[in-house]
Order: structure tokens, then sequence, then C-alpha cells
């Protein structure tokens, strides 16, 4: 079973168990993204599971109002360790099961994710007649993720039109945007000083650290 196999099982179970309205693929770095009323709902999907999806999947409650880890059944179940910290990090799970030459999934007994009152928008990031056009699951590059980068950027942009004389941290900016790089202060850093930008922004160190200020037209 490949890791896009998963999805749309995944987004069956959002859409006709759980209710959700409409269900997105990729957006940032989350491999699903359902959405039902004023809520969100992450999923992270996986092979096997284990500390890297659950770590993706705590990360994820930054934006998931629910958020849950998608993998494969597993002879003999999982262990109760891992579902103790499943539960205790409020991460639910989703089980994708094969029947046939089917595959459906379920939500085993105890295990839906809680309730993250505290997040960030994502939906601000969702372009309709993008993300619910494809499959979650792919490696980077299946897809044009230029959607996702230009969507960040002109939030970036935005923020230094704000302040146009301004010389600003990336700190400041990653306080202030949304970035969805793995890895945001050194990714987005090197995004600015990248040649490509350099028509609208400036780059210089100031007391060994880089600051950016934005270039008036």
């Amino acid at each position: 079973m490949k890791e896009s196999d998963l999805f749309e099982p995944v987004k069956q179970l959002l859409l006709n168990k759980i209710g959700c309205e409409k269900v997105y693929a990729e957006v940032l770095k989350y491999d699903v993204v359902g959405t039902i009323g004023n809520h969100n709902i992450i999923v992270e999907m996986k092979k096997m599971l284990n500390f890297k999806v659950i770590e993706q999947a705590v990360d994820a409650k930054r934006h998931g109002h629910y958020v849950f880890v998608a993998v494969p059944s597993k002879k003999g179940g999982f262990s109760r360790l891992v579902q103790d910290f499943l539960k205790h990090n409020g991460i639910g799970l989703i089980v994708i099961k094969e029947h046939g030459n089917a595959y459906y999934s379920e939500i085993p007994y105890g295990m839906f994710a809680k309730l993250n009152r505290r997040t960030d928008d994502i939906r601000k990031f969702i372009k309709d007649g993008y993300h619910d056009t494809i499959s979650g699951g792919h490696k980077m590059g299946d897809f044009d993720y230029q959607s996702d980068y230009t969507l960040m950027i002109d939030d970036v942009k935005r923020y230094f039109q704000r302040y146009p004389d301004k010389w600003i941290t990336i700190d400041e900016v990653l306080n202030h945007c949304q970035c969805y790089y793995s890895s945001p202060k050194a990714q987005l850093a090197a995004t600015l000083k990248a040649h490509w930008n350099s028509d609208w922004i400036e780059h210089q160190v100031i007391n060994r650290k880089s600051h950016f200020k934005y270039i008036k037209t």
C-alpha cells in the first residue's frame, strides 16, 4: 500500500462519516485538510505509525481544530503505549483496511481527536480549484507547489509593505506570517535572499543578524 493509496479512504471518511463539507489535499505541509462549519480537520498520512508522523500531527495542531494520523491497519493492532501517547496529545487515529481490492477507513473506539480551540487560520492558504482537485500523500514535485509558495510570499510581501522603511528580521516575519516550510527560519531567509526576489526586497546583516527591507518602487 502506497501513501497515496490512503487518501481516498480518508477523504470518504471525512465526507461521509465525519460530515466535512470539503476535503483538500497538500495544503501547506499537510496531507489532508477537511472543513466542517468553522472547524478544520487535518490528517497526516503515513505507511506506518511511527513518531515521525506523530510529531507531524502534534505540529499540525497549530492549524487544526482536530488532528488525526492515518495509517494502514496492523496485525495485532497498535500498542497501548502509542495509543495513550496519541490520546495524551489529543491526536486521533484513522486506520485504513483492505477489503478485496478496495480500501476503507475507520476510527477505532476511543481514538477520535480532541478539540483544539487555539489555531491559526489555514483556510486562507486553501485554493479552490486546485487543492480540492489533487490527492494527498504524494511527494513534493508530483504537483505544482508554486500555488502554496505564491500564497506564502504574497503574505510576506504584504507584511513588508506595511513597514517600507524598516529593517525586519525573519523572527518578526514568522510572528506575523504563515510559512509552510519544514524549517521556516532558515528556508524563508534563503528564499528572501534568492535572486528572483531581489526586485522587491533587500538584505543586510545588522548586529550579526540578517535583516530585510522592502524596496519601494
